[in-house]
């Protein structure tokens, strides 16, 4: 921890929680937990308790772990919840995070499943009833038997939002070994280990790219950490209303919030950055410079925060010059292209190239190419001549001068016109100076045997497709040059939301897409996508089957084929492109129906 780093402590109502010295903590039959010092403490004397999953979780039994607070609490009020979890290199869970028990929850922060090897800290918040007379906070862990993590420094304090966690001294000795009450019955915590580990990690403050870059340099001649750099100006797109299907449903969530009303989307102008001795940190790529993290290279959940604590990694490079290619969610499809490879803009890593900051060529700093997909996306964005270094997951890099160039997508929804030059450049890259005819295929989209978001039905949706001309197609069995190929002479696509659809961005302008929803989760990232590249946009929106209590991504989902068929046969869906599509195939363009799986 940095020595001129003030916490406050925001009232703990949680007593003793750095060692667990009081009474009120429960274990539930199936799990086990002790004190550890497997893993640094995030201050001195705070006690690491290992949680072991002896058995499945699932949503209704996830919560493993807590303390009951019967003192302190404001009846009515809100209350936030707090504590730190630390997933190892083997964890194997889905969902990490705090829960209070028979309370719905008004805010909810869960762990990161892929930051491994480092604290995290995970918050619930939730109102009391007015009668209430204890607050049961848990930890809430679904995973398969064998799963394994840590806590440590929990807190309970009223309010909506936690506030920093102010350790407690440690004491001369330590204290009595205390058991810890199991409510139902199960394994009791073992004693607390006598002296804590040797703390290897550093607790940065959080500040932005901006209120660094508005910073004063200090002293004659110094330069200021972060210097903006013109990337994108100012651009504004327009989001047509969908111009076939619809639905006559009443529950449909949409995300972000809306409807299917048209709208007008604007952006800023947006800068890239030159960041003046940066430390990247793991493969998620978190900038340090100092004692401070840059909250802008943090996923959205966590830059709310004031501190953020990091492990002491070995150094595995020092660059003289580098540019940042790391974003959150980097395993989805979707997000690859439009938050990571398009964040490589060729003109302004030239112009970087050629500063004269960058005295030695800049590294193209990226997350591990650990796929067929994420390589060969790469190739085709990235030049073969340009120096390129994988993150690991437990190292640093340091870079004297880094440039950083924010995400392009709008958080999805609100993407800039310069997105375009990513797609284009992958798809002269894919078509390798094959002339592209005008739109002609039809492709249904399949997500037959995908478990998340399932469409019940789809077999009798992929068949009202494929009678209508439509090839069904499973992405994941093409490599990406062939993907490309294929949605950069489509004239019409149908297909349940999903990351192939990212290859939208292919398509030519004119082309027709048809997305289908299911009711609970209507998201509108491919709707603006498909504005931004000209093509005909219309949905329609299916209805959820089962429990409503069952997690969003585990829902299975029903579309009425009938509706499908109506937007088959409607002429602004069909348009003009027809007759292109039905003309006969070329024989030399032969090579796309081995590609497509057909459901014979």
């Amino acid at each position: 921890m940095t020595e001129a780093l003030t916490l406050s402590s925001g009232g703990n109502l949680i007593l003793r929680a750095d060692s667990f010295g009081s009474s009120g903590w429960w274990l539930s039959p199936g799990s086990a937990a002790a004190p550890t010092d497997e893993v640094p403490p995030l201050f001195a004397g705070s006690v690491i308790t290992e949680h072991v999953l002896g058995q499945p979780t699932y949503d209704e039994s996830a919560a493993v772990f807590g303390h009951a607070v019967p003192d302190g609490l404001e009846a009515g009020a809100m209350h936030v919840g707090s504590l730190f979890v630390w997933l190892p290199s083997e964890f194997a869970g889905t969902v990490v995070g705090a829960m209070f028990a028979g309370l719905p929850s008004a805010h909810i922060v869960n762990a990161h499943t892929r930051r491994l090897g480092t604290w995290q800290r995970i918050w619930v918040a939730a109102r009391l009833p007015p009668d209430a007379d204890s607050a049961n906070l848990c930890l809430y862990v679904i995973g398969p038997a064998g799963t394994r993590l840590f806590t440590t420094c929990w807190k309970l304090e009223a309010g909506a939002q936690p506030t920093e966690y102010m350790p407690e001294p440690v004491p001369e000795s330590a204290p009595a070994p205390v058991a810890i009450e199991a409510a139902p019955p199960g394994t009791a915590l073992a004693t607390l280990p006598a002296e804590p580990a040797r703390p290897t990690g550093t607790l940065y403050r959080l500040v932005g790219l901006e209120a660094l870059a508005r910073a004063l340099p200090n002293g004659a001649g110094s330069r200021a950490a972060v210097e903006r750099m013109p990337l994108l100006p100012a651009s504004s797109l327009t989001v047509p209303a969908p111009a076939f299907g619809g639905s006559d449903l009443d529950d449909i969530v949409f995300h972000p919030s809306g409807n299917f009303a048209a709208g007008r989307l604007r952006r800023e102008a947006t800068p890239a950055y030159m960041i003046r001795g940066a430390t990247l940190h793991g493969i998620d790529g978190t900038v340090t410079v100092g004692d401070q993290v840059i909250a802008d290279t943090l996923p959205a959940s966590l830059r709310g925060q004031e501190t953020l604590w990091l492990p002491d990694w070995p150094v595995a490079a020092r660059l003289q010059a580098g540019c940042h290619l790391l974003a959150d969610a980097p395993d989805n499809y979707f997000h690859w292209l439009v938050d990571v490879l398009a964040r490589y803009r060729p003109p302004v890593f030239d112009l970087f190239a050629r500063s004269p900051e960058a005295t030695s060529p800049p590294v193209l700093l990226q997350p591990p190419l650990d796929s067929a997909w994420k390589r060969q996306s790469h190739a085709l964005a990235v030049p073969k001549s340009t120096p390129r270094l994988s993150l690991e997951p437990a190292g640093r890099i340091e870079v004297a001068h880094l440039l950083y160039v924010p995400e392009l997508s709008g958080g999805t929804m609100n993407p800039p016109p310069a997105l375009l030059e990513t797609f284009d450049g992958m798809r002269a890259s894919a078509m390798a100076g094959v002339p592209m005819r005008a739109p002609w295929r039809k492709l249904y989209l399949s997500r037959q045997g995908n478990s998340r978001r399932v469409l019940a039905n789809e077999a009798e949706v992929a068949a009202c497709a494929e009678a209508a001309g439509f090839a069904l197609v499973q992405t994941e069995t093409l490599s990406v040059a062939d993907q490309i190929r294929l949605f950069a002479e489509a004239s019409h696509i149908v297909a349940p939301h999903g990351a192939a659809l990212a290859n939208i961005g292919f398509c030519q302008p004119g082309a027709a897409l048809c997305e289908l929803h299911m009711a609970s989760y209507v998201h509108q990232a491919y709707r603006s996508l498909a504005a931004l590249r000209g093509l005909r946009y219309g949905c329609l929106v299916g209805t959820v089957e089962g429990e409503p209590d069952v997690p969003l991504f585990d829902q299975r989902w029903r579309l009425d084929v009938s509706l499908l068929e109506a937007v088959l046969r409607d002429p602004v869906f069909v348009g003009d492109a027809q007759a292109a599509g039905a003309e006969a195939e070329p024989e030399a363009r032969g090579w796309w129906r081995r590609l497509i799986r057909s459901r014979d």
